[in-house]
């Protein structure tokens, strides 16, 4: 018997579970939040100055992005604004409002350093407690997936590796978005139409 193996397996299991308690418990604080938003609106007291998708003015799939400003997530919103809203947020209180306010059908996270892995995990347990439908798209540098990551990928996140690849990018947020697109196609006007269809040929180039 290989006892070497087999205590790794039971470290990796244990760690695994940690883990997997660690994201419950995020999950029972957004739903814990969702009450309390819900009773501020009750109140009158939501805040001011959440971000709210705009239909009407974008005719376009609105999108989140979660990460600190760097080089990677200007070069992820050039490639998505080109037939997406792009949203953008640092921190997590503000990001979490704006999830609390809209649906949204797809979310980026960029989980290496600084990003606090904390907080994105926080980002994330809000968005999948708030919008089920909500599809998230996780992107890291390392040769290995980190527990955090691998635990995200098991509650359904896809996980990308660094750098961007542009063709894969496009073609599986244009599965998630599918839905939106079909919902919101009668409110676009032919230029508009157009516009949104972009994404369908976007592996031409």
């Amino acid at each position: 018997m290989d006892f070497g193996a087999n205590k790794n397996n039971l470290l990796k299991q244990l760690s695994q579970n940690k883990h997997n308690k660690h994201l419950e418990m995020r999950s029972m604080e957004a739903r814990q939040r969702i009450m309390e938003k819900e009773k501020e609106k009750e109140r009158g007291d939501a805040g001011e100055d959440t971000q709210t998708v705009s239909v009407e003015k974008t005719n376009k799939p609105p999108v989140a992005i979660f990460g600190i400003k760097s080089h990677f997530t200007t070069g992820l919103k050039d490639t998505l604004q080109q037939y997406c809203e792009v949203y953008e947020f640092s921190e997590a209180d503000k990001a979490t409002d704006f999830l609390f306010s809209n649906q949204i059908p797809v979310a980026f996270i960029d989980m290496d350093a600084p990003n606090d892995p904390k907080n994105a995990t926080e980002f994330f347990s809000t968005g999948k407690t708030i919008n089920s439908n909500m599809r998230y798209i996780i992107y890291h540098k390392e040769d290995r997936m980190p527990e955090t990551i691998e635990a995200m990928a098991k509650q359904g996140a896809t996980v990308f590796r660094k750098p961007i690849d542009r063709i894969e990018l496009i073609e599986r947020v244009r599965d998630f978005t599918a839905k939106w697109r079909e919902a919101n196609a009668p409110k676009q006007t032919g230029e508009e139409q157009n516009d949104a269809e972009n994404i369908e040929d976007i592996s031409a180039y």
